[in-house]
């Protein structure tokens, strides 16, 4: 638990945890469905570049 939960529940709030990263990722999360059926996701061609393992 982060500094913030621990502030929480030391006073009797319930902690509420947010992330910036989820929040970063929630507007492109919404949009994969539609990449999808425009066949642009997963993404082919120069973009993609397969891992090489050494």
């Amino acid at each position: 638990m982060v500094f913030g939960g621990s502030v929480a529940v030391d006073l009797g709030l319930p902690p509420i945890i947010m992330h910036t990263s989820s929040a970063a990722f929630f507007p492109v999360y919404m949009i994969i469905p539609q990449l999808h059926q425009e066949g642009r996701f997963p993404v082919h061609g120069k973009f993609y570049l397969p891992i090489q393992t050494l």
